[in-house]
């Protein structure tokens, strides 16, 4: 995989969180793990640490936190989704992202998307791939 392949699979991801509207603390631990699980299943060779997508994180932060934003939330992650049109696993690595930025509910959120910004819904998110 690139290295804008892997950026764009992160910032991706870390839009997804953040859409989620978690306290800054679920967020950053929710986006860890799932870095983690995703360099591990897909890009074994990238040098990537906890520490490393911590950091990564917080020094892209204010631009993942516009990309969030109910504003620019549908052609942020459309634009994310094109961009990894050329990879060969991109249904797999868009799903495993599904899971992740889904799997770990707020308290109070029954059987909702916990991002809704916008109009893209997981759904939408899935079938293009």
């Amino acid at each position: 995989m690139r290295a804008q392949n892997w950026t764009d699979v992160m910032t991706l991801l870390a839009v997804m969180v953040k859409a989620g509207k978690m306290d800054q603390d679920a967020e950053l631990s929710i986006f860890r793990q799932a870095a983690m699980n995703l360099r591990d299943v897909f890009a074994p060779n990238i040098k990537l640490t906890e520490s490393f997508a911590r950091d990564w994180m917080s020094e892209n932060g204010p631009e993942i936190n516009r990309q969030a934003t109910s504003v620019h939330f549908d052609s942020s992650v459309k634009t994310l989704r094109k961009n990894l049109d050329s990879l060969a696993n991109k249904s797999e690595i868009l799903t495993t992202i599904m899971k992740w930025t889904l799997s770990e509910k707020p308290s109070g959120m029954r059987g909702e998307f916990r991002f809704t910004a916008g109009e893209m819904t997981s759904e939408d998110m899935l079938e293009a791939a």
